[in-house]
């Protein structure tokens, strides 16, 4: 069956199209997933690295002063890899009492340990841990 109408030809339902898949189209659709994948995850580690940078910028340059903090107590949590062993320390920092958790993943710190930091004047909550200065 054939009909013509404005120029455009109608050739029926019985003609088979022919679809050919473009593997063209699908290489490019997962480059450039991959391609977004990556940048995503660099920017991820660059955010982490200029984290890192920060701290130790405003620790090594920036304003600071030493206290003595206390481990008060430890914790462990549970993650996919294993158990984390954390010691919490306690501090004051001007007028403020700042509580932060310190990596004890080899049982180097005891309950009731004093332990000398250092933190920035501006971000108390800043710190690095000089040494130990009295273990019970």
């Amino acid at each position: 069956m054939s009909l013509s109408a404005g120029g455009w030809l109608y050739m029926g339902d019985n003609v088979k199209k022919a679809y050919v898949r473009d593997k063209s189209d699908w290489y490019r659709k997962i480059s450039i997933n991959l391609a977004f994948a990556v940048i995503v995850l660099m920017n991820i580690l660059i955010c982490v690295v200029a984290a890192g940078m920060r701290v130790d910028n405003i620790l090594s340059r920036g304003k600071t002063n030493t206290t003595i903090a206390t481990v008060t107590e430890m914790e462990n949590y549970r993650t996919k890899n294993g158990l984390r062993h954390y010691a919490i320390i306690n501090y004051q920092a001007g007028n403020d009492n700042i509580t932060e958790h310190i990596s004890n993943s080899n049982g180097e710190h005891v309950v009731g340990e004093k332990l000398e930091v250092r933190y920035a004047v501006d971000h108390p909550d800043m710190f690095i841990v000089l040494e130990a200065v009295s273990t019970p």
